[in-house]
């Protein structure tokens, strides 16, 4: 792995079980003082991707319109909840949010989710870089039906299935374990009956489908809504004749089972935690002189300079990740840097955040928060949490293997985000914070005579006893 001369940096993490590795990052930091000291290092790892991120550009969100594909604008107070299906959920999608209005964000694909074979192409486009809390998701319809040669829809007797029974249990079950590492709520829905006549689909597949797919589920332990059944038992009144989609009455009415659902898996949802950027002095820090390692600490064997670069290179597999350390310590900050990972089939990554780890086999070997970058893109808790819940196949889609990558990460509070060739790739609220933060109270401002007091306590009045409540006490 390597760094750049030119701009401040800050180098990345090489292979493991590589022969050579190289990775060459280019950094400018700005830093606040530490809260909790935390070395920025570069790894020459194990098993991680590496991930970078950058403040990301204001865009002026799209209001919902009058297409179900329209993207929506998030109300930052309440739960994103993501739709992925075909057209049948097209159909539901706008009264399901009218039904969620004020109490979840309801996102959905933006266009047909056609069959598990789009899915597993399209999927990492699908989930972006944002958390999302719970999924609805479906697919069924597109993989049951009859296609001819020109691949269009066709009676069964003149063309063959999208995706037979055996590929769709097996690419459904890759798509579940796909969406398990977003760590949202999984809610598994079920596919609509075939009415009889339907064109290039045949009555009692949908049932056959379905009982593939509750395997995949039950092996998962993801709920399922049987909406085959509530459908099945209404079909004259809400499907449409000879046909698999619904009428407007029964796009509202499958609407509220949908909405009913997702507002019981939200029953236990709770706001991320948000914590604001820290207070400081901002400072624009060269991490990397261009010439030498002055300022990083290191094995000699893996880490060099050359040409204003700092390489990482490993001839043998190494046993425990291992890191070159910067001498300094940051909390809040803002890293850009040029990357690239020279031979490796693996990932290299920037961790921060965390410690120093000798305990774990390595003198330079670091718990914290590492961002990956090819193979694996992704965040990664090292001797903690592991996989953190980022879509790291949604940076792939943006970074380059072999080549040299602009990286960002914007670190601030309990946020990270990471900007990958000028797009935001992962946008993540480290859910733990109040768990894993500070135990000891922030001292508060350094002047002025009075500092703010939130809440309320026992010898409050009633109206004072709120999180919104606010009074003033002397410094001390």
């Amino acid at each position: 792995m390597g760094l750049r001369s030119g701009q401040p940096m800050i180098s990345n993490i090489a292979d493991l079980n590589q022969k050579s590795r190289s990775v060459v990052p280019r950094y400018t930091i700005t830093a606040m003082p530490s809260y909790h000291p935390t070395a920025l290092v570069l790894l020459l790892v194990m098993v991680l991707p590496a991930i970078s991120q950058t403040p990301e550009k204001t865009k002026t969100a799209k209001r919902p319109g009058n297409s179900p594909l329209a993207a929506i604008t998030d109300d930052p107070d309440l739960p994103r909840v993501l739709l992925i299906g075909d057209s049948i959920s097209i159909g539901y999608t706008r009264p399901t949010r009218k039904l969620l209005a004020g109490r979840a964000n309801l996102h959905r694909i933006p266009t047909n989710g056609g069959p598990t074979t789009k899915g597993l192409q399209e999927i990492d486009t699908w989930l972006g870089p944002k958390q999302w809390d719970v999924i609805h998701f479906n697919w069924g319809l597109h993989d049951l039906k009859y296609m001819n040669a020109s691949g269009g829809l066709t009676d069964p007797d003149k063309g063959k299935q999208q995706v037979p029974i055996k590929a769709y249990e097996k690419n459904l079950d890759r798509l579940v374990r796909r969406l398990k590492k977003t760590r949202a709520k999984l809610i598994w829905r079920n596919t609509t009956p075939v009415p009889p006549g339907s064109k290039g689909r045949i009555p009692g597949n949908a049932a056959r489908y379905n009982t593939a797919a509750a395997r995949v589920m039950t092996k998962h332990k993801i709920p399922t809504q049987d909406l085959y059944s509530f459908s099945k038992k209404r079909m004259d009144s809400l499907m449409r004749k000879a046909n698999v989609h619904f009428t407007a009455d029964g796009s509202q009415a499958l609407a509220r089972e949908v909405a009913a659902v997702i507002t019981q898996q939200l029953e236990s949802w709770s706001p991320r935690p948000q914590t604001p950027p820290r207070k400081g002095k901002r400072d624009t820090i060269e991490l990397f002189d261009g010439s030498s390692l002055a300022g990083w600490v290191g094995h000699a064997k893996h880490w060099s300079v050359k040409d204003g670069t700092i390489i990482g290179k490993s001839s043998q597999p190494v046993g425990v990740s291992t890191y070159l350390l910067s001498e300094r310590s940051f909390s809040d900050f803002r890293l850009t840097a040029t990357v690239r990972l020279a031979t490796s089939e693996m990932h290299s990554g920037i961790a921060f955040w965390g410690r120093n780890a000798p305990e774990h086999g390595d003198a330079h070997t670091y718990a914290g928060h590492l961002v990956m970058f090819p193979s694996n893109w992704g965040f990664y808790d090292l001797f903690g949490r592991k996989g953190l819940g980022v879509n790291g196949g949604y940076a792939k889609i943006h970074g380059h293997q072999h080549d040299w990558n602009q990286l960002e990460i914007l670190a601030q509070g309990n946020r990270i985000r990471l900007v990958v060739n000028g797009a935001l790739v992962a946008d993540w609220y480290d859910p733990d914070y109040y768990k894993n933060g500070p135990t000891v109270d922030p001292t508060g401002p350094e002047n002025g005579s009075m500092r703010v007091l939130r809440g309320g306590g026992w010898m409050s009045t009633p109206s004072r006893c709120r999180v919104s409540g606010r009074s003033g006490c002397p410094l001390r």
